[in-house]
Order: C-alpha cells, then structure tokens, then sequence
C-alpha cells in the first residue's frame, strides 16, 4: 500500500514510507473522530478543526467509487478548515481543497493547528 489515508472498522491511520500512523499522534491534533469508514475529522490544538474526506462524491481519486464494507483506502484527500466558531476557510474562492497527498495534509495540519492569526482573521 503506498502513501495516503485508510480506515478499517473505524479506525483512521495515515501510511507514510510504509509507516502507518494515527492522525492522534501529531503535533497540534487535540481530537481524531472517524467519519463513516472514509475520512477524520481532527480538533487542532488552537480549537480550529479540520475534515479530511477521501470518499465517495469528495474531491479525490475515490471520488467516483461507491464505497462500502468496513475499510477504504486513498492516496489522496479532500480537505476543509473550520475556525473555531465553525466557519469554513476560504481558500481563494473554495472551502475545500481538493486531491491533497499525505504530505500536503501533514503540512496544512502544522500550517493551521498553530496558525492564531488565521483564526483572528477570520472570526472577526
């Protein structure tokens, strides 16, 4: 299995160099919550949150394959970040951002967990 995002039985592991990881062990992640067998949603430490979707109807290479059964499997994500009032960030006209790798998404985890002026800015 390569690089990416998988969950099996409702449990979420991101694979990177042929290590499987939890998204719990990473710095700035206070919360990991499955989302039905195909994506986590994350609590950042500063209280944004982030949805990271590889699922049927997301913007990913699964996007077009019905998903069932207990595990899934994806080289690469849909992403969205929520201040801590539950506003979606704007990312230049989206609130998503579509077909990350895992090193894309370890990247916007570390950018927006310790990012308090992104939160300022948008709760104003």
């Amino acid at each position: 299995m390569s690089d990416g995002f998988y969950s099996d039985s409702g449990s979420v592991m991101f694979r990177k160099n042929g290590i499987s990881f939890s998204p719990n062990t990473l710095e700035g992640v206070v919360s990991v919550s499955a989302d039905r067998n195909t994506g986590v949603s994350l609590g950042l430490i500063n209280g944004a949150s982030m949805s990271i979707q590889w699922g049927t109807y997301n913007y990913c290479s699964n996007s077009r394959i019905l998903m069932s059964g207990t595990s899934s499997y994806c080289n690469d994500a849909e992403v969205a970040v929520f201040t801590r009032d539950g506003s979606a960030h704007d990312f230049g006209g989206d609130t998503v951002l579509g077909w990350q790798s895992l090193e894309d998404v370890l990247s916007l985890i570390t950018q927006y967990s310790s990012n308090n002026v992104f939160l300022e800015e948008q709760c104003q």
